[in-house]
């Protein structure tokens, strides 16, 4: 159709008229309007994107040289040096959960016995709760000589917290029982010593066991224990009642 016909024609000339057009600005544009001859967009610089360990390799600290030096297979002179440059470090903290190992776990008496003091001596500086955490970590180690250890820093300073646990190691059969019930004697909890006055009382238990309890009733503030002492001044044991004399002459009651 010559309608038709006229249109493409028309359409061809358009086309070729704007193409034209494009080349010759592409060919007359100025230097500012060029790309850069081989560019390339480029990554933003580091201090853009924050330093190496921002983005993943913390920084060398001295947490993190400590953790180092307490890895397992380090010689326990290593751990020992590194347990004590802990203490006066200021992120140390008590409940350490390396230094808390240490002190349950390590298989060196010495390395325990380090972390015990250092564990210690930063609870002290946080809370009474912070105490009662530690001494309980201690107390319920498997190594024996971390546990009278522990037993031990409850008599030198009783925490609520260690009641229960040492009224379990004050039972009959217990290796620690004669150093948890000396320690039971100087708690304020009353429950405690009532376990001391039992022991004691306690005509079958071993004499070694019950003179040192009776000997402990010294430090007792119940009524019954100053009751106890009297009732033993008076009795026909003589090595009872010379431990009872002492203990009595201890709390100036006599």
């Amino acid at each position: 159709m010559p309608s038709t016909r006229v249109f493409l024609l028309l359409f061809l000339a358009v086309s070729s008229s704007a193409v034209m057009l494009a080349g010759w600005w592409f060919l007359t544009r100025t230097d500012s309007e060029r790309p850069s001859k081989g560019h390339i967009e480029s990554d933003p610089p580091d201090s853009a994107l924050g330093t190496l360990d921002e983005r993943g390799s913390p920084p060398s600290s001295p947490q993190r040289d400590f953790e180092d030096r307490m890895r397992q297979g380090q010689p326990s002179s290593v751990r020992l040096a590194a347990i004590r440059s802990m203490r006066d470090q200021s992120w140390a903290k008590s409940d350490n959960v390396t230094l808390c190992h240490a002190l349950a776990r390590d298989p060196e008496a010495e390395v325990r016995a380090a972390a015990l003091e250092t564990a210690l001596l930063l609870a002290k500086r946080e809370s009474r709760e912070a105490m009662g955490t530690v001494l309980l970590l201690g107390l319920t180690s498997p190594h024996k000589d971390t546990v009278h250890e522990s037993i031990y820093q409850c008599r030198l300073d009783p925490n609520p917290a260690t009641t229960n646990i040492l009224l379990e190691l004050a039972r009959n059969g217990s290796p620690s029982r004669s150093q948890a019930i000396a320690a039971l004697a100087y708690s304020d909890d009353e429950k405690a010593q009532r376990r001391v006055l039992e022991v004691a009382k306690d005509a079958n238990a071993l004499k070694t066991e019950r003179i040192r309890a009776i000997a402990l009733l010294s430090v007792l503030k119940l009524p019954e224990a100053a009751e106890y002492l009297a009732q033993l001044v008076g009795g026909a044991d003589a090595e009872l009642r010379e431990v009872a004399v002492k203990a009595m002459d201890a709390t100036g009651r006599r």
